[in-house]
C-alpha cells in the first residue's frame, strides 16, 4: 500500500488525482512517493542505462584518436587525462552501484559527467587553438549524452550545466587565453546546447513522472474496489455488530459439517442461545448498552467454539447459534452449562429481569449422527424447540432435545419460518 511523506496512512486515490491535475513538471514528490518512482524507473531504465554506457564509454575512447591526431606531441599527458578519468568513472560505478537506484539515483551519474567533463577541460587547456571547437563539441555531446540518454534527474542537469560552463570560461580566459570572439561563440553554443538539453530533460521527467502518477493510479483504484469488495464479501457472511458468523454464513457450515459428519459417521451437535428478557433489557437501558450486551455474550461464546469446524453465529435479535462436530448431546450439554454460568457471571446488570438481576441466557441442545434419511434442518429445529422448552421451564438454563420423527421435507419450513 502505498504511504504519505512520513509513511503514517495510505495514499488514496484522491491525493494521488490531484498531483495529477496539476502540471507535469520535473523535480522530486513527497519522500516515499519519491522512493516509489525511482524504483519503478530503475527497473524500466535498467537496459537503457546498460546500452547508454556501453555507447558513451565507446565515443569517448573514439575521441582519443582526435587526441592523437591534434596532439601528438603531448598525447601520453592527453591520454592520461582522458583515460584517467575514465577509470575513476569505473571505478565509482563500481564501488557505488546502488546509488543508481536509491533515493538519490541520479548522484553518481552527477559525479561521472562532472569527471569527465573536469577530464576534457584539461585537454582543452593542452590543445592548439585549431582544436578548441572540436573539443567544445564533446562538452555539447555531453549534455546530450548525460541529460537524454542517461536520463541524469533534472537537478542534477542544471547543476551539470552550470559547472561545465563556469569551467569552460575559467579554462578559456584564466588558462589559454582564448580571444574575446572564441569565448563569445563557445557561451552561444553551450547555453544553446544547455538549454535544448534542459529543456527536453525537464519535459521527459515532467512526463514520466505524470505516467507513473496515472499507473499508480490505477493500481491504487484497483486495490481500493478489491478493498471495498472484500468488505462487502464479508459483510455477506458476517455480522455487523458481533463480527459473528450470520445466517446465511452458519447455513452454509451447518451444510458442510452435516455433509462431513455424515461422511464420517460422526455426531454433530446445534445450540441455540437466547438472551433471556432481552426486550425488556433494550427498553430500559437504552440499544447502545443492548448492544454492548450482546457483543459481550458473543465473546464468550467464541471461548466455547475453538476447535476446527466449530461455528458461532447470529442467528437474528438476541438469538445465537453454535455448531459442534464431533459433539454428543451429552457433551454439548455439559458445555452448555458452563456457559449459562459464565454468562451469569459476568454481572451485566439487568434488575427488571423476571429471572435474576443480572442477565443470563437460556440454551436449547440437539444432537445427532447424521444419516441418509435425516437433515441439518431437523437438528435446527430440534434445537429451537429444546430453547423453547428451557425458556418455558424459567429461563437461565439449557435443555437437550427430546428426539422426534419429523419429515425432512418439513424441517425446511421451520427453519425459514418466523419465531412463535
Amino acid at each position: 500500500m502505498h504511504k504519505d511523506e512520513q509513511g503514517r496512512r495510505p495514499l488514496h486515490s484522491e491525493e494521488i488525482q490531484r498531483l495529477l491535475d496539476s502540471p507535469p513538471r520535473a523535480g522530486y514528490f513527497r519522500e516515499s512517493l519519491e522512493t516509489l518512482y525511482q524504483q519503478d524507473q530503475a527497473a524500466r531504465r535498467e537496459p537503457q542505462l546498460r546500452a547508454g554506457l556501453v555507447l558513451g564509454l565507446a565515443i569517448y575512447t573514439l575521441f582519443g584518436v582526435i587526441d592523437w591526431l591534434l596532439m601528438r606531441d603531448v598525447i601520453g599527458s592527453v591520454w592520461f587525462i582522458r583515460f584517467g578519468a575514465l577509470a575513476l568513472v569505473l571505478v565509482l560505478l563500481g564501488l557505488w552501484p546502488r546509488r543508481w537506484h536509491g533515493p538519490q539515483p541520479g548522484q553518481a551519474r552527477y559525479l561521472s559527467t562532472l569527471l569527465i567533463a573536469l577530464a576534457i577541460e584539461g585537454i582543452i587547456a593542452l590543445a592548439p587553438v585549431a582544436g578548441r571547437d572540436a573539443y567544445l563539441m564533446t562538452q555539447v555531446l555531453l549534455f546530450l549524452f548525460s541529460f537524454i540518454l542517461l536520463r541524469t534527474p533534472f537537478h542534477f542537469s542544471l547543476r551539470i550545466a552550470v559547472i561545465i560552463t563556469m569551467l569552460h570560461n575559467l579554462v578559456l580566459t584564466a588558462v589559454v587565453s582564448a580571444p574575446a570572439l572564441e569565448i563569445i561563440i563557445h557561451n552561444v553554443l553551450l547555453f544553446s546546447a544547455a538549454g535544448i538539453a534542459l529543456l527536453t530533460s525537464y519535459l521527459l521527467e515532467g512526463n514520466e513522472r505524470r505516467s507513473f502518477l496515472q499507473t499508480l493510479l490505477v493500481q491504487r483504484q484497483k486495490a481500493e474496489l478489491e478493498e471495498i469488495n472484500t468488505k462487502l464479501e464479508r459483510l455477506s457472511v458476517e455480522d455487523p455488530l458481533t463480527g459473528l458468523a450470520n445466517r446465511r454464513r452458519f447455513e452454509a457450515i451447518l451444510d458442510e459439517e452435516w455433509r462431513r459428519c455424515l461422511r464420517q459417521e460422526l455426531p454433530l451437535a446445534v445450540m441455540m442461545v437466547d438472551v433471556d428478557s432481552f426486550k425488556l433489557y433494550n427498553d430500559t437501558y437504552g440499544h447502545q448498552a443492548g448492544d454492548e450486551c450482546l457483543s459481550r455474550i458473543a465473546q464468550e461464546l467464541c471461548q466455547f467454539a475453538r476447535r476446527p469446524g466449530d461455528c458461532v453465529a447470529r442467528y437474528g435479535g438476541e438469538e445465537f447459534v453454535i455448531v459442534w462436530p464431533g459433539a454428543t448431546a451429552d457433551e454439548a450439554y455439559i458445555e452448555m452449562q458452563k456457559l449459562v454460568i459464565q454468562i451469569r457471571s459476568l454481572r451485566i446488570r439487568h434488575h427488571v429481569s423476571p429471572v435474576t438481576d443480572v442477565v443470563t441466557v437460556s440454551a436449547g441442545i440437539a444432537a445427532c449422527v447424521p444419516g441418509s434419511h435425516d437433515s441439518p434442518y431437523r437438528l435446527v429445529r430440534d434445537a429451537d424447540m429444546a430453547l423453547y422448552n428451557a425458556k418455558r421451564q424459567g429461563r437461565n438454563r439449557c435443555v437437550q432435545a427430546v428426539e422426534q420423527a419429523s419429515p425432512p421435507s418439513a424441517d425446511i419450513v421451520i427453519l425459514n419460518a418466523p419465531r412463535p
